[in-house]
């Protein structure tokens, strides 16, 4: 329903409408002069097309619970009913008879309904080439991230394994606990699921952390801010990780000491606000731009899921901060 309240569907149709008046005035056989006629079936046609459009709209929450078979039969209904109310209208009032006088009543019932019929037809190829090049958009970006889910660091896996060898012997069961969370963390990253809970996203940032807390130790400090509950919000796998990665990679790893990884939430009125902070060492600051790969997966994601979503990125302080804004929509149970 959505798209029959698009400015592109509207000028379309203003303009389909407007050829189908030209079509009629220059038919063979018009009494009128053409000029006339041509003003005529414009203003009939556009209080047609426009005067269902607002029976569409107003009508559209009973329509959306339709299948979309139900829903054009239901939308061709509305179409012929505008139809037949606006040419005995016109009918009526216009100085220009629609008809020839005399003529029956019936003969501009089936005119209405076959131009009904004809402007039927063709918002109904319009509304097809839209949902098809829709479609094709959207089989373009679901490619495009299963491109950026492909991208997985490669030095990460061998790190982890390196780190999981040395504790084999000293503690197992600590190996044993890292290579669990590696293995969530890649079945989250190769999964077709398009929605998790922000629950199971903050969950795979921990396993994330306590796998590279076993790489760096002490030098990885972090500082959780959480709203409690959370709300049970769906959102798109692997948004969060990946910048709380980049924090790590880019905070600590290139830092010779300590270094505090913060990661705070927080609900504004319609909307869940996600914080990451790590600090920029210096070398950090010269190598900034290694933040982009997963920057770039993260807002493909985001344009995917909905409009509203948000990442915003910035330096202050001698901090790089990433902020991610969720809408919560009609979300709002907490867990």
């Amino acid at each position: 329903m959505q798209v029959l309240s698009t400015g592109q569907f509207l000028a379309w149709a203003f303009f389909c409408g407007e050829a189908l008046a030209l079509l009629m005035a220059l038919a063979p056989g018009i009494p009128h002069d053409r000029p006339v006629w041509f003003g005529v079936n414009s203003l009939i046609i556009q209080w047609i097309i426009f005067g269902t459009l607002a029976l569409i709209h107003m009508t559209h929450h009973g329509l959306s619970r339709l299948s979309s078979t139900a829903q054009m039969v239901a939308i061709l209904i509305l179409l012929l009913i505008v139809t037949a109310t606006t040419l005995f209208f016109f009918n009526t009032i216009l100085p220009v008879p629609l008809i020839p006088p005399g003529a029956p009543l019936q003969n501009l019932a089936v005119a209405g309904c076959g131009m009904a019929l004809l402007l039927g037809l063709m918002s109904i190829g319009i509304i097809e080439n839209h949902l098809r090049l829709q479609r094709l958009a959207l089989q373009a970006s679901q490619a495009q991230l299963q491109a950026l889910q492909a991208r997985i660091r490669p030095h990460f896996l061998f790190n982890t394994l390196n780190s999981a060898v040395a504790l084999v012997r000293s503690e197992p069961a600590r190996a044993e606990n890292l290579l669990i969370d590696m293995a969530d963390l890649f079945r989250s990253a190769l999964s077709p699921a398009s929605t998790i809970t922000l629950a199971e996203e903050i969950d795979l940032c921990r396993r994330y952390i306590a796998i590279e807390q076993a790489r760096f130790g002490d030098r990885l400090q972090t500082h959780w801010q959480l709203p409690d509950p959370l709300p049970a919000l769906a959102i798109p796998p692997l948004c969060l990780q990946p910048l709380v990665e980049n924090a790590v990679h880019h905070g600590v790893e290139r830092s010779h000491g300590s270094s505090l990884i913060q990661i705070h939430a927080r609900l504004e009125q319609d909307r869940m606000v996600i914080d990451i902070g790590n600090p920029l060492h210096a070398a950090g600051a010269r190598h900034h731009h290694g933040h982009g790969v997963g920057l770039e997966a993260v807002r493909a994601r985001l344009a995917a899921y909905s409009e509203q979503a948000r990442l915003e990125t910035w330096q202050a302080d001698g901090h790089f901060h990433a902020r991610l804004q969720l809408p919560l929509g009609d979300q709002v149970t907490t867990r």
